[in-house]
């Protein structure tokens, strides 16, 4: 059986925040890729108390891997956070990776929930949100990793090579668009056929398009 992976992004759209469509989500995925009997509930709380359940069946036929980037904004319908709907523990062939952000006020994991919450830098929503994911992560011994932010020279290279991959694509879009164009004005005969369609920028004459070759 085909490993099953499993990744959700938390934020990435509105509903992505909601802890019942992500396990409902998960669920949905899990009973299709392993043809699992059981049915998907639709409330949170049967969901949360389905999850391990699913699991289980779903490791007894292949590989299991989830991941979960951002669970510190994960809520629930009464706009909590936590790790309530979180197992204890999965089976043998399952494995979950999450991450979390991690506040400047814990940067060395050494705190406990309530030294942090006499500090001066602890208190936004957000970060009581975080100590809580980690302290409960730590709770459960997780193993953690820390990752260091990308250097800043690289995160200038990543989104260099984004938007020159961004534009190939927008050039290549617009010149498929003036073909078809060409096409329906009845420009291009019907024995031509267009090998290639360039735009060359001169600077005083402006875009010139390539010429057509005719066959």
């Amino acid at each position: 059986e085909k490993d099953f992976i499993f990744w959700h992004v938390v934020g990435c759209c509105r509903q992505s925040t909601s802890i019942r469509a992500m396990l409902r989500r998960l669920m949905v995925e899990l009973k299709a890729h392993f043809e699992l009997s059981r049915d998907v509930a639709s409330t949170e709380e049967q969901l949360c108390w389905d999850l391990p359940r699913f699991l289980e069946a779903a490791a007894r036929k292949g590989r299991v891997i989830i991941a979960i980037d951002g669970i510190n904004r994960l809520e629930a319908e009464s706009g909590e956070g936590g790790l309530k709907w979180l197992p204890l523990s999965t089976p043998p062939n399952c494995r979950l990776v999450v991450s979390t952000t991690l506040p400047t006020c814990a940067a060395d994991l050494s705190f406990t929930m309530e030294e942090l919450e006499t500090r001066g830098d602890y208190e936004d929503g957000m970060t009581v949100r975080n100590m809580r994911v980690i302290s409960e992560l730590l709770r459960r011994k997780w193993k953690m990793v820390e990752v260091k932010p990308v250097p800043a020279d690289y995160q200038t290279l990543i989104v260099e090579e984004y938007m020159k991959l961004t534009l190939d694509v927008v050039l290549q879009t617009e010149a498929a668009a003036k073909a078809a164009e060409a096409a329906e004005k009845g420009t291009v005969g019907s024995n031509t056929f267009i090998t290639a369609v360039d735009d060359v920028v001169d600077e005083e004459e402006g875009p010139v398009a390539a010429p057509m070759e005719e066959r």
